[in-house]
């Protein structure tokens, strides 16, 4: 009888490894609506042109580099002026205002002034935000318009507040005029206090010779695109003044304009208050995964009156805020209460860690470290023969059919993988895609034994006879793998799972031979059990009666 009595199980370890003010029409004075809760007694001071930009050619969208660094806690004021795309006067929401590093521009308002046509008007928009991250020369503040045009100007305004202050802004509804030489709007009944009011021109035209109404400190004049062209250039006048009262007027003067919109906004201080971050998990409890998949960090994030993200890291202990910053949703992470963002493990090493959030306003930090650790373990790929219950067979073995001795060549067939034999692969690493192989336990050169008496399981030669190989018997095993069956573990399917197909072995050219694979689309943390995969000996003719045996090796990569 001829056996093939043991295939050793190899268990290879794998490391697998933004409030916007809608603001009505023209001669509705003194209706305003304020965007934060007042209170705070600051001074303003230091009030900077910082720049500005002109379209040149048509776009949808125009960057400005500030003429100087804009720091960390200063308020940065961005007033725009564009050709319009909306048909009706009033309030809309063409433009957009966002920067290098991030920051949450607030819109004070936004108002078209248009004749019923797209680009025979304007559209005038003002923003703000406190800087939390320098903004260098090198840096740009974009102006995003809804669609492409060929006139807008964008310019900036930088002013210093108190330390752990804010602002706020009212805006009362902006004065509009078809055309004209002089436009103004105005505050009043506001609570007295110290504002910085900012007056804002934009209409149709090309006047560089505006001027400005006494008390007020002109920061910008500008003009878009090419002299001669007043009818679709746009043109843009800013004046600031600080005060101490209830209201203001800003007028600007000695402008030839068209389609004008006239806006005068008070800024005020208010105290900030810090932010706060709670890192919830990990706590350290039902923590742990497999390096590769992805954890859910959660957290609760809130700041009443900024809108913040924070970034956070990994520490090998509680202490210190020293440890190493996270990438992906994990580094800007949003506000928000018993929320999440994802962190990828695929590069971490194995271990235990602790993590932490940090954020700020610009003004003050605050962090937090998690309760717990999580564990992050590597998973591994493995291969082994179980029987029906799943219990690992101590001595594994396939049993071929018995043949009759012959002068002449016969074959000797056998089955792989049994219900008492499973050949199992189970992978628990991150990684999907897996490949299981069999080969000769002790290589090329194995052959089958009984004794002293040997023949072949790797030589090609016709009719199971002796070739050019590095033995002098014949004899050649093939394998059937496509002839097999795969059962995955319950609630994991075969998605991505392969049979290989039908193969022989060959000496130097075919060592081994492909069972299974696995490619990207199969699932992680299962197992499959593979059975009935064919067998098929040629043993040479007039082979010597026995018992032959040889040793086979899974190898699951």
């Amino acid at each position: 009888m001829i056996r093939s009595p043991r295939i050793i199980r190899k268990l290879p370890p794998i490391l697998l490894l933004l409030a916007v003010l809608v603001s009505g029409r023209s001669n509705l004075p003194y209706i305003w609506r304020a965007f934060l809760v007042p209170e705070a007694h600051a001074a303003f001071s230091a009030v900077t042109a910082r720049g500005s930009a002109t379209l040149s050619g048509t776009g949808s969208s125009l960057a400005v580099s500030p003429d100087s660094n804009l720091t960390v806690g200063k308020i940065v004021i961005a007033a725009v002026v564009s050709d319009n795309e909306d048909t009706a006067d009033g309030a809309t929401t063409f433009h957009t205002v966002s920067d290098t590093h991030g920051h949450t521009w607030t819109k004070v308002f936004e108002e078209t002034e248009t004749d019923g046509a797209a680009d025979d008007g304007s559209t005038t928009s003002l923003w703000w935000t406190k800087v939390q991250t320098a903004i260098t020369t090198s840096d740009s503040i974009t102006l995003a318009l809804g669609t492409s045009k060929s006139d807008a100007l964008i310019a900036l305004v930088e002013v210093s507040i108190a330390a752990g202050a804010t602002v706020a802004a009212v805006s009362p509804s902006p004065t509009h005029s078809a055309s004209g030489t002089s436009l103004s709007d105005s505050l009043s009944s506001l609570t007295s206090r110290q504002y910085l009011f900012f007056g804002l021109f934009g209409a149709e035209g090309e006047d560089t010779a505006k001027t400005p109404i006494a008390n007020y400190t002109e920061r910008h004049d500008l003009v878009s695109t090419t002299a001669g062209q007043a009818p679709t250039n746009v043109q843009m006048h800013v004046g600031t003044r600080i005060l101490t009262g209830t209201g203001d007027t800003w007028t600007s003067s000695a402008v030839s304009f068209t389609n004008g919109t006239q806006s005068l906004a008070a800024f005020y201080e208010i105290t900030s208050s810090a932010p706060t971050i709670t890192v919830d998990e990990p706590d350290g409890t039902s923590d742990s995964v497999m390096i590769g998949t992805s954890y859910d960090i959660q957290y609760d994030l809130a700041d009443s009156d900024d809108v913040v993200s924070a970034a956070f890291y990994y520490d090998s202990d509680a202490s210190g805020l020293n440890g190493t910053a996270l990438t992906g949703a994990c580094a800007t992470a949003a506000e928000g209460t018993n929320v999440t963002c994802s962190w990828d493990t695929t590069s971490m090493s194995a271990g235990n860690y602790y993590i932490y959030g940090i954020v700020t306003d610009g003004t003050t930090q605050t962090s937090d470290y998690s309760p717990g650790q999580i564990t992050l373990s590597a998973g591994s790929l493995s291969v082994d023969i179980v029987d029906s219950g799943g219990s690992p067979v101590g001595s594994p073995s396939v049993a071929m059919s018995t043949q009759a001795f012959s002068f002449a060549l016969t074959v000797s067939t056998g089955t792989l993988g049994s219900s008492n034999e499973k050949i199992r692969v189970t992978n628990t690493s991150a990684t999907a895609s897996w490949s299981l192989t069999i080969g000769a336990t002790s290589g090329s050169t194995a052959v089958w034994t009984t004794g002293s008496v040997t023949y072949d399981f790797n030589d090609p030669t016709a009719s199971a006879g002796d070739g050019g190989d590095a033995d002098s018997v014949g004899g050649q095993l093939t394998i059937n793998p496509a002839a097999g069956t795969i059962t995955p573990q319950s609630g994991c399917s075969t998605t991505g799972v392969s049979l290989g197909s039908s193969n022989a072995f060959s000496e130097g050219v075919t060592n081994s031979i492909t069972l299974a694979t696995a490619n990207g689309s199969a699932q992680t943390g299962c197992y499959w059990d593979f059975t009935g995969i064919g067998l098929s000996q040629d043993i040479p003719a007039a082979q010597s009666v026995g018992t032959y045996t040889i040793n086979f090796t899974l190898t699951a990569s």
